[in-house]
C-alpha cells in the first residue's frame, strides 16, 4: 500500500506544476529536465497559473485523506465530511490546505463547509483517484462498491463518474487481493 501511494505522490507532485499545458509547449520551452522543472517560462507571463513544483495537489490529499481514515476496513463518509470540513483556512484561500483543486472539487469543499452537500451531476476522470485507496483495505467487493459510492457522491452524482470509480478501485482491489 505504501509503495503504491507513494508513486502516486511522486509522479503527482512533479507533474502537477505543468497541468494544462501540452507536451510540445513543454519540449519548447523548458531545456533542462533534471529535478523539479519550475514551468514559469512555459506560462508566457500568465504568472496567476503558476504552481510550485514538489507540492501535492489537491485531489492526491484527498486521496490521502480517504486512505488515512478507514476505519475496520471501511469508510466513515462522516469522518470524511468533518475532516474536510474542519480543514484550516490559509491566508483568506477559502480552499484550505486543498491545492489547486478543479472546480468540482472547489465546489465540494465550499459545499462540506457551508453543511449543505448537493453534488452536481458533472463528469469528472479526477476525482476518480480520490477513492483509490480504498482497494487496499480487505474487505468484500460489495463493501468496497459501498465505500466508493460513499466517497464520490459528495463531489458528483455522474454516474460515469462513479461507475469509473468503481472500475479503477475495483479493477485495482482484484489485482492485489
Amino acid at each position: 500500500i505504501y509503495k503504491v501511494l507513494k508513486h502516486i505522490v511522486i509522479g503527482s507532485t512533479y507533474a502537477n506544476a505543468f497541468e494544462n499545458l501540452s507536451e510540445a509547449h513543454i519540449v519548447s520551452t523548458i531545456k533542462n529536465y533534471e529535478g523539479f522543472i519550475d514551468p514559469l517560462p512555459a506560462l508566457k507571463g500568465k504568472t496567476d497559473q503558476w504552481k510550485k513544483p514538489g507540492l501535492i495537489p489537491g485531489i492526491v490529499q484527498l486521496m490521502l485523506l480517504v486512505a488515512c481514515i478507514q476505519k475496520n476496513k471501511r469508510i466513515n463518509r462522516q469522518v470524511l465530511i468533518n475532516t474536510i470540513a474542519e480543514s484550516p483556512e490559509i491566508n483568506d484561500y477559502e480552499f484550505g490546505l486543498f491545492r489547486h483543486p478543479s472546480r468540482l472539487e472547489q465546489l465540494a469543499i465550499l459545499s462540506i463547509r457551508q453543511k449543505s452537500i448537493n453534488p452536481p451531476f458533472v463528469p469528472s476522470a479526477r476525482i476518480m483517484i480520490a477513492a483509490l485507496p480504498l482497494a487496499f483495505k480487505n474487505k468484500t467487493f460489495e463493501t468496497l462498491v459501498q465505500d466508493i459510492i460513499s466517497v464520490i457522491t459528495l463531489f458528483t452524482k455522474d454516474i460515469g463518474t462513479i461507475a469509473g470509480s468503481i472500475l479503477i478501485a475495483g479493477g485495482t482491489a482484484v489485482l492485489i487481493w
